[in-house]
């Protein structure tokens, strides 16, 4: 079972900064300069799913005062109060159209967390699988949805 943890503000602010540190991170990583740097891949998802679990980490502690010590963002996204949901999905929803992608079976931000679930654990091991996968586009769309709920 997961722990639980809590933050106080200030520490809701730091976790805040950091977040945004790996999202910058992120898509530093993939600037089109570095796109023929595949071995950038790697470090690329896991700063932008990292970046996506503290923002909702964030999150979580500002409406509920504690959050499970988890790594899978479906997880964290079922733990967010319904308001910040409502206000999330559809803004998402609106900018990611998985329908443009044809290797992708997704309709929703709700079938992409749930199939993505476990994205940070499974690229901080990527050298363990050879066949993973990475909808970048998606995910820094996700984390800038969530970095633009955790400013408020």
């Amino acid at each position: 079972m997961a722990k639980t943890y809590s933050m106080d503000s200030e520490q809701q602010k730091e976790a805040l900064a950091s977040a945004k540190a790996f999202l910058k991170a992120a898509k530093v990583l993939n600037a089109p300069e570095n796109n023929d740097e595949m071995i950038l891949m790697t470090p690329c998802a896991i700063n932008t799913v990292f970046s996506c679990e503290l923002f909702l980490k964030v999150l979580i502690s500002k409406s509920t005062g504690t959050f499970k010590g988890l790594h899978g963002i479906y997880d964290l996204f079922q733990a967010l109060d319904q308001n910040k949901k409502a206000s999330i999905e559809p803004a998402f929803n609106k900018k990611v159209v998985f329908s443009k992608f044809s290797n992708i079976s997704y309709n929703c931000l709700t079938d992409f967390l749930k199939a993505e679930n476990d994205d940070f654990i499974e690229w901080r091991y990527s050298y363990e699988n050879t066949k993973l996968s990475f909808t970048i586009t998606a995910w820094i769309e996700l984390a800038e949805i969530l970095q633009s709920e955790a400013d408020k």
